[in-house]
């Protein structure tokens, strides 16, 4: 089984992957996703179906909905 972070993963690109990686839940356990925080709904859905160990989000306000959202997720927010 693979590790997997997927940056950006409510854009095109993020997206795809997230469907790959429901195809395939035996090959690849997902760590990790980030995003600007504009999709927070399409977000909010990936957590729940990936159950990832850590969400970064570029926007604040985003964040703070999102750890609201999906408690006991652990949620970081920033630019960097």
């Amino acid at each position: 089984m693979r590790n997997v972070v997927i940056l950006g993963s409510t854009g095109s690109v993020g997206t795809q992957a997230v469907d790959v990686i429901t195809t395939r839940p035996e090959q690849f356990n997902v760590v990790g996703l980030s995003a600007g925080g504009s999709s927070l709904d399409l977000l909010t859905d990936q957590v729940l179906a990936l159950d990832p160990d850590l969400v970064a989000l570029a926007d604040p306000q985003a964040a703070a909905s999102l750890r609201a959202r999906v408690p006991g997720v652990e949620v970081w927010d920033g630019p960097d």
